[in-house]
């Protein structure tokens, strides 16, 4: 960002964050944390790390959940509840659009649902009909591109008005 922020052309007047799934869980985060983003895109993400796990792998006894999220705290130097995506997204401050599929099984619909519930920015959520977590780009993924497009580019002229 920094990088971006020396430039004379004025494209770092709006920095937008898009993630999807896991990457859409950090880019919550580091919009939590980074006032300069000026735009939050999360298509799929999950809402909490240790529900999102158990959903994906019910099979895992929850003390070999415990010890490998004890072990990625300790390697990643961070803590799984506190940068929980449901947590961090009320920091948030700027335009955030939350898209999800309707049909996501892998993570499923409601955290999507969660995650637009606890935002407390101007938000939009985007239901991407019919598609599931692999499918929602190739499904519609004209559509949301194009919503994707349409409201970065809305909230980057917001800002830009604003400043």
């Amino acid at each position: 960002m920094k990088d971006a922020e020396r430039r004379a052309d004025g494209s770092a007047d709006c920095v937008a964050l898009l993630g999807t799934s896991a990457g859409g869980a950090v880019a919550i985060v580091a919009a939590a944390h980074d006032k300069r983003i000026g735009a939050l895109v999360s298509v799929a993400s999950f809402a909490d790390l240790p529900t999102i796990i158990a959903h994906q792998i019910p099979w895992l006894p929850a003390g070999w959940l415990n010890r490998g999220l004890a072990k990625a705290e300790r390697i990643g130097n961070f803590d799984v509840h506190t940068t929980s995506p449901i947590l961090q997204i009320r920091n948030v401050t700027c335009p955030t659009l939350i898209a999800h599929g309707e049909k996501d099984s892998s993570v499923p619909f409601e955290d999507g649902k969660r995650l637009y519930a606890a935002a407390a920015c101007r938000k939009e959520f985007y239901v991407i009909p019919g598609a599931n977590h692999a499918t929602m780009f190739a499904r519609r993924g004209k559509n949301l591109k194009k919503k994707i497009a349409d409201f970065i580019s809305q909230a980057c002229s917001s800002k830009r008005a604003d400043d």
